[in-house]
């Protein structure tokens, strides 16, 4: 499964960018693209799946059904922001979204959450791995996450690893 981080143009310059730790440690399985409001992405017509709350009528799948060849396209920025991007892009509007259910509470202490159930950006892609079977990325992208948050803060840690 390939996670595609659609990113708002102003996470790139923050420091506190969540993706940035899963682009590093799995650059086999994550990649990143500049949104554009004027320019689409052309993606395949099936296979392609938006991790992003769903409305009760809006076609949905559940993380544990997803195939290694499935694209799960993730908005990266604050909520905010990616309310912003959804809503400014019919096309990602008409992606079945993927849905994770019993989410743990966020653990990320760097920016205050907009949300009270969301999670940052590596969060995200922890716990999509974690549904669709892929617990030891899932253990990797965490624990590096909670050195990276110790590092961020000033605090002393171990420097993240590099693994698949």
């Amino acid at each position: 499964m390939e996670i595609l981080l659609l990113t708002h143009e102003r996470e790139l310059g923050r420091s506190d960018n969540s993706a940035q730790l899963a682009l590093q440690l799995f650059p086999q399985l994550c990649r990143r693209l500049l949104w554009q409001r004027r320019q689409p992405l052309v993606l395949p017509t099936s296979g392609t799946y938006l991790l992003y709350p769903a409305d009760a009528d809006e076609p949905r799948i559940a993380a544990d059904e997803l195939r290694e060849t499935d694209q799960v396209i993730i908005l990266d920025g604050t909520w905010q922001e990616a309310h912003k991007m959804l809503r400014q892009s019919p096309w990602l509007q008409v992606l079945p979204r993927v849905s994770l259910s019993q989410l743990p509470p966020s653990r990320f202490r760097l920016r205050r959450n907009q949300r009270e159930d969301g999670l940052c950006t590596a969060e995200c892609i922890a716990a999509l791995w974690q549904a669709s079977g892929r617990q030891q990325q899932a253990l990797i992208l965490m624990d590096q996450f909670e050195l990276w948050q110790l590092k961020m803060q000033g605090q002393p840690s171990k420097e993240p690893v590099k693994s698949q």
